[in-house]
């Protein structure tokens, strides 16, 4: 991947346009985050990797592979925090 430069306009609200193959070569879209960050008198602007999304793709496909249902993870769950309540309240089986 090559450094290229190129000029870019601020708009009058702080705005800017990434070059088309910018976005393209970074795989970034409408919904992509960035981070700016200064450094000295440049800003870097990278993209802000959302975890929320992927550990959720990795929670259904685990689910799926397992043949876990919803109703299974919630009885599992209703049964953690029975143990947690009996913990929290200092009683012991």
């Amino acid at each position: 991947m090559g450094n290229t430069t190129k000029r870019i306009r601020l708009r009058t609200q702080g705005q800017i346009t990434l070059p088309a193959d910018f976005r393209k070569q970074l795989d970034l879209d409408a919904d992509t985050i960035l981070n700016a960050t200064v450094v000295g008198d440049s800003i870097i602007l990278t993209p802000q990797n959302l975890l929320g999304p992927e550990v959720a793709r990795r929670f259904s496909r685990r689910r799926q592979e397992r043949g876990l249902t919803l109703e299974d993870l919630l009885e599992g769950l209703e049964t953690q925090r029975e143990r947690y309540n009996r913990e929290r309240a200092g009683c012991s089986d």
